[in-house]
């Protein structure tokens, strides 16, 4: 499992002692790997998107599929702190309500009245 608040090689649990300048960060889950640990090995850094051998299965080549980045979603949050949202205007406040003995399937939007 990716853990971000430890910065050392995920493949070999730290063992490797890679320095920085050889770790490749995951674009999803931003794990950090050395690029001389991973299966294939690296030969260097590589340029652009880059994702972990546990996250490229989920991404793939579908392109439909879209799985928000620590980055994109970082982006996202700085674009809404500017105002560069797009705004959309409410109408009427709804609520979305869990219903007691009931999953999370049967939430409804109501209204406050």
């Amino acid at each position: 499992a990716a853990r971000p608040w430890e910065p050392s090689c995920r493949q070999c649990d730290g063992k490797c002692k890679t320095p920085d300048n050889q770790m490749v960060l995951c674009d999803h889950c931003d794990a950090m790997y050395g690029i001389s640990c991973l299966k294939p090995k690296l030969k260097k850094i590589p340029k652009g998107v880059w994702h972990c051998p546990s996250c490229a299965p989920k991404v793939g080549k579908n392109h439909t599929v879209s799985i928000l980045s620590a980055v994109t979603e970082h982006a996202a949050r700085k674009r809404a702190e500017i105002g560069d949202v797009p705004m959309k205007t409410v109408k009427q406040k709804m609520f979305l309500v869990k219903w007691q003995s009931l999953g999370y399937e049967h939430c409804t939007w109501e209204t406050q009245e």
